[in-house]
């Protein structure tokens, strides 16, 4: 009798402790969520000043401002370095309370996946916030080179300038001209506009709504060749697509032949925090008052929610590890 009373005493200490511990538990998450934010929100943009990425943070701090819980400042740092890869590896490595988010090319991150310079980090856990623009990229050659055409680049050496977000679409046009690509990295594409410009490249390749810029501003020391889509774009009309100008791309490798940034923070955010930073920039970026500043920089708003972003990020990796012996050749 005695034993099946300390049994039945036990059986209620232990319930009591587990309530304690699951009251306790849930107090501390509330009390995170309550609490958060409580100091600024560092954006990393790993490019200088004045580049697509940086100037889409730019727009989009202030909004994601406006959602927060809290009306904490959203500070843009950027990490021009080594072709992006610092800003991404900063991001990755941050400490995981919220506190530091990024806005990153997709493209550039599969790169760094496919050749092994994440250290730990898995793409999969990271948090992906949204998607911000799609944009084909396109062509474009220097006037001081001696190709005048992508037919006259066939089988030749090509110095090509970019970032590291197109090393991967770099060597898919070799691929299909047969050419030697020398690849030279910028860590922006107004550095390797200026590149061709100079004649230090052949050819570079970027988003059309950054690019378009770049080549107006030129004074025909940069021609577009082709846009890398399916269909010719409404706002460039006489821009004949890949397929037009002589590549026969899969639509696989077309759908990574784009500037589709995203925002995103370090794997391990609690639940908590997590849910906070979606829902203000979720909100941010479907706000139509950014829409339409978006546009006046010419830059055009195409959001995901955070698993569509994620899924398509962890699509466009796939993709690379498929093709990553012929990045690998890329010098």
């Amino acid at each position: 009798m005695k034993s099946s009373t300390k049994k039945s005493s036990l059986l209620v200490w232990h319930v009591a402790l587990l309530a304690v511990t699951v009251l306790f538990t849930n107090m501390t998450c509330l009390s995170e969520a309550a609490s958060y934010p409580e100091q600024d929100i560092t954006f990393v943009v790993p490019f200088r000043p004045g580049g697509g990425l940086d100037t889409q943070a730019r727009l989009l701090a202030p909004f994601i401002k406006k959602y927060l819980p809290k009306q904490v400042n959203v500070v843009i740092e950027n990490q021009p370095t080594a072709g992006g890869k610092v800003g991404a590896l900063k991001v990755f490595g941050a400490k995981p309370d919220g506190y530091t988010i990024g806005i990153l090319a997709p493209n550039s991150v599969a790169l760094l996946n496919a050749k092994g310079e994440i250290g730990k980090t898995k793409l999969a856990d990271l948090a992906y916030l949204c998607r911000t623009t799609y944009a084909p990229y396109m062509l474009t050659l220097s006037a001081r080179t001696q190709f005048k055409n992508i037919s006259e680049m066939r089988g030749q050496r090509v110095r090509f300038g970019g970032t590291t977000s197109v090393v991967f679409q770099a060597a898919m046009i070799a691929q299909q001209l047969g050419a030697k690509m020398v690849f030279v990295t910028y860590d922006g594409f107004p550095d390797a506009s200026m590149a061709a410009m100079r004649g230090d490249v052949d050819a570079t390749f970027f988003n059309w709504d950054s690019g378009i810029k770049h080549v107006e501003a030129s004074e025909g020391k940069l021609k577009t060749i082709f846009i890398a889509s399916e269909k010719r774009l409404p706002e460039l009309p006489n821009l004949p697509t890949a397929k037009e100008a002589g590549l026969a791309l899969d639509r696989d490798v077309i759908s990574v032949m784009a500037a589709h940034n995203v925002v995103l923070a370090p794997a391990g955010l609690s639940p908590e925090v997590k849910g906070s930073l979606e829902k203000a920039v979720q909100k941010a970026i479907n706000d139509p008052e950014l829409g339409i500043q978006m546009q006046k920089a010419n830059y055009f708003v195409k959001p995901l929610t955070p698993k569509e972003t994620k899924d398509y990020v962890l699509g466009i990796a796939s993709l690379y590890l498929k093709y990553k012996g012929m990045i690998d050749e890329v010098k």
